[in-house]
């Protein structure tokens, strides 16, 4: 799949489901790469935020930076995947989970994962 294509899934994705608000939907394009991010407001009130960073070489298109932030309606962590690299003990380094205070070893998931996950969380409650 090439990158726009994997773009316009990332979007298709999040716009599938009538229960979520999807604000702040935004693809940044230059030379060397793409920047999409989005704001994803549920039905409990809870928002996740999705930054995704993917750079282009002659033969490859890689994602060198990930974020996806989910926190409460109160602002309180839930959990985030992320790869910056301030977490070495973990043997995913640099990639990693944040659950609440806890921080795990956890590689990049799909955004459809993503999804999947906070259903979970929110249809539990």
């Amino acid at each position: 799949m090439n990158l726009y294509n994997y773009l316009v899934c990332l979007e298709t994705i999040l716009r599938a489901r009538d229960d979520w608000i999807v604000r702040d939907l935004e693809v940044y394009a230059n030379p060397a790469g793409v920047k999409f991010s989005a704001e994803v407001e549920f039905p409990n009130g809870s928002v996740l935020y999705v930054t995704e960073e993917w750079i282009m070489e002659p033969n490859t298109v890689q994602c060198v930076h990930y974020i996806y932030h989910y926190q409460d309606r109160k602002g309180n962590l839930i959990f985030r995947y992320d790869n910056a690299p301030h977490h070495p003990e973990v043997e995913t380094h640099p990639e990693h989970k944040h659950v609440g205070t806890r921080v795990v070893a956890a590689r990049r998931p799909d955004l459809a994962d993503v999804l999947r996950e906070i259903d979970d969380i929110i249809y539990k409650e």
